[in-house]
């Protein structure tokens, strides 16, 4: 990702990135465009979309570390989305139940009884074209029937 910093160091901490990111947002200003509509240069930094899962979002029997990890990933999500959303990064964490793919296969569902990677895709496209302003946290697709 364009323009993107990592850092080890605490959070808080004076370090090189977090006063790069400063020196960065506060040489940036507001602009207009030809429509006359206001935006900030740095609206379409990046963003991120994390692959998490509904089993991150609800009790989900025999997933319970699958589900943990995944909770800790829209954690994250949510996080880094407030963290770095004055910088134009958005970030979003994708949670569907089960989905069309090999991963998918012990459930013993049939593929047209599971959502479609195509459905995933779709919805970032669509997150992608949201305006500066809008921001995303969290998108859940749940399957119809009873199992997620």
């Amino acid at each position: 990702m364009a323009g993107s910093t990592c850092s080890s160091v605490a959070p808080g901490s004076g370090s090189p990135a977090r006063s790069a990111r400063r020196r960065r947002s506060s040489s940036t200003s507001s602009k207009r465009s030809t429509s006359g509509e206001r935006f900030s240069s740095l609206a379409t930094r990046g963003y991120v979309v994390n692959l998490a899962s509904i089993a991150g979002t609800i009790p989900t029997p025999g997933l319970s570390s699958y589900g943990a990890a995944k909770a800790a990933l829209i954690a994250l999500t949510r996080s880094l989305a407030r963290e770095e959303a004055e910088h134009g990064v958005r970030a979003t964490a994708l949670c569907p139940g089960f989905v069309d793919t090999p991963m998918a296969e012990w459930t013993g569902l049939e593929g047209d009884q599971l959502i479609q990677p195509e459905d995933c895709a779709e919805l970032v496209r669509a997150l992608l074209r949201l305006s500066p302003s809008a921001r995303v946290p969290v998108v859940v697709i749940e399957r119809l029937g009873e199992a997620v």
